[in-house]
């Protein structure tokens, strides 16, 4: 369909290079839903079905590259930008939060043996991450609580570990700080 010189309404587009675009097109630009195919260099076997607008990827899509790989997610002007799962074709996956393409934010890679870091990523690198192995829960490698000694007069240092307390033990503070003693003594006395 034609409104003045420009396409507009559903439509297939085949391009000279290869390429082809199936969808909804306004004005004579990619504009809601349509597939676009690549068969040029270097994105060739590269398939994209989601939305789009102004020309670009915007909006959720599926974007299945020629190397096997696969992301389905967000999209902000041709990049992967808010929560999305790209797959690797080894099998190796990450979910989570994405920035100018790059992973960024909260997230989950869970490798291909089961295998996952769990936490923040900053420009594709994990920030901050617990790793569990194939099979472990997070009760399996999370940390002791530790309630620290605020002043001299509190009972020291205390180690409750999750393993404890899930058993119902409930450790007592032991006074190891001598002028804590005293003191408790001379009340008593």
């Amino acid at each position: 369909n034609w409104k003045g010189d420009k396409e507009n309404g559903h439509g297939t587009l085949y391009y000279i290079d290869g390429d082809k675009y199936d969808g909804e097109v306004k004005d004579g630009k990619f504009e809601g839903q349509g597939v676009y195919t690549w068969a040029r260099k270097p994105w060739t076997g590269d398939q994209y079905n989601g939305e789009f607008k102004n020309d670009e990827l915007n909006g959720n899509g599926t974007k299945v590259y020629g190397s096997g790989d696969k992301y389905t997610g967000e999209w902000v002007n041709w990049k992967k930008e808010g929560y999305g799962t790209y797959t690797w074709k080894n099998g190796d996956a990450f979910s989570g939060q994405w920035k100018d393409s790059k992973m960024h934010g909260q997230g989950t890679f869970t490798y291909a043996n089961g295998g996952r870091d769990v936490g923040t990523w900053e420009n594709d690198k994990p920030a901050q991450v617990v790793h569990y192995g194939p099979g472990q829960k997070k009760e399996d490698v999370q940390p002791p609580v530790v309630a620290k000694k605020i002043e001299d007069t509190i009972p020291p240092l205390i180690t409750i570990t999750s393993h404890e307390t899930s058993r119902g033990i409930i450790p007592v503070p032991m006074a190891t700080s001598s002028s804590w003693m005293e003191t408790r003594h001379r009340q008593y006395r």
